[in-house]
C-alpha cells in the first residue's frame, strides 16, 4: 500500500538478532523504546529485488548510560511492480515467559491498485485485509485546494537558512553503488524551547539505479540516533510466496468508494471475501 513510500516511521523498538538468533542468548526483541528509520520499497523502477535492512536506535540518558535497540525489515519487489514490506509491529511476552516478535506484512500491487496487510505472530488472527479500486475513476485534481495545502506546509517548514547540505560522493553498500549527502540543521536558541542552539545531522545514501535508499542516519539530540542500512541484498525475482498470505489465512477486502470526476461518491463496491 502507499504507506510503502514511507520516508521515516517511528516503529516500536525491536531488538531482533541477525541470522544465528536461535544459537544466541540475546532475546528476539525488546520491549519499550521507539525508534528506527524505514525508507521502504521503490516505485517506478523495474528492477526486481529482495533485501533485509537493519534499523537501530540509540539514545544517551541523563546518567550517561545508553538505551539501544534494533529491528530487521524485509522488503521485496517483483518484475510486475508488486512490493512487499515485512516490518516489526511489536514485542510481547508469551506464556512461557519469553519475549516474542510480532510483525506486519504489507503488499501493494500497482497493476490492480490493490493492497493487502496481515499480521504474523503465534496468536495473530489469520486474516489478510485489503482494499482495491480497479474500477475507480480518477479524481479530478482540485488545484486551488492543493495549492493552499502546499502553502500551509511551506509555512510550517523551518527557514532554509538553518540547513546546510554537503555532497558525500559515492560508496558501496551491500554490493551496490550509492551516492550520499549530509544535511545539517542548526536550530537557534529559543526556537523550539531550547536554551542553546541544537544541531541535527541527517545522512542519506541512495542508489539511483534501483531508486532505493541503502543507508540513512538521523542524529538528533532531542530523540537520539536512528540508523537504517540495507543488508543481504539480492537482485532478481523474489519468491512469489512473499506476496501472498500464509496458508490458512482468509482474505477480506473492504468497501471501496468510487468517485466521479467531481470527486463525489458515486457507488460503493465491496471487494468480497476470498
Amino acid at each position: 500500500m502507499r504507506s510503502l513510500r514511507w520516508l521515516a516511521v517511528a516503529a516500536v523498538a525491536i531488538g531482533t538478532t541477525v541470522g544465528a538468533a536461535a544459537q544466541s542468548s540475546e532475546p528476539v526483541c525488546s520491549l519499550g523504546f521507539s525508534g528506527g528509520l524505514n525508507y521502504g520499497a521503490s516505485f517506478g523502477k523495474k528492477t526486481p529485488y529482495s533485501f533485509t535492512a537493519k534499523t537501530s536506535f540509540e539514545q544517551r540518558l541523563s546518567d550517561g548510560s545508553y538505551v539501544r535497540s534494533y529491528s530487521l525489515i524485509k522488503l521485496a519487489r517483483d518484475g510486475e511492480g508488486r512490493t512487499m514490506a515485512q516490518s516489526p509491529e511489536g514485542c510481547y511476552r508469551g506464556e512461557d515467559g519469553q519475549l516474542k516478535l510480532r510483525y506486519n506484512v504489507n503488499v501493494y500491487d500497482p497493476t490492480t491498485k490493490s493492497s493487502l496487510m496481515w499480521e504474523v505472530s503465534p496468536g495473530a488472527e489469520k486474516v489478510a485485509r485489503g482494499s482495491r479500486s480497479q474500477d475507480a475513476t480518477p479524481k479530478r485534481p482540485m488545484e486551488a485546494e492543493m495549492a493552499e495545502r502546499r502553502k500551509e506546509m511551506q509555512l510550517m517548514q523551518p527557514p532554509r537558512s538553518e540547513f546546510k547540505t554537503e555532497d558525500l560522493g559515492t560508496k558501496t553498500i551491500a554490493g551496490i553503488e550509492a551516492h550520499g549527502s549530509r544535511t545539517t540543521r542548526t536550530i537557534p536558541s529559543g526556537e523550539e524551547g531550547n536554551e542553546v542552539p541544537l544541531v541535527t545531522v541527517q545522512e542519506i545514501w541512495r542508489s539511483q539505479k534501483l531508486g532505493l535508499t541503502l543507508m540513512g542516519t538521523m542524529d538528533d539530540p532531542r530523540s537520539g540516533r536512528r540508523t537504517y542500512e540495507v543488508e543481504e541484498f539480492t537482485e532478481g525475482e523474489p519468491d512469489a510466496s512473499l506476496f501472498t498470505p500464509p496458508e490458512g489465512y482468509r482474505v477480506e477486502y473492504r468497501k471501496t468508494v468510487v468517485e466521479d470526476e467531481a470527486g463525489k461518491p458515486e457507488t460503493a463496491r465491496v471487494g468480497g471475501v476470498q
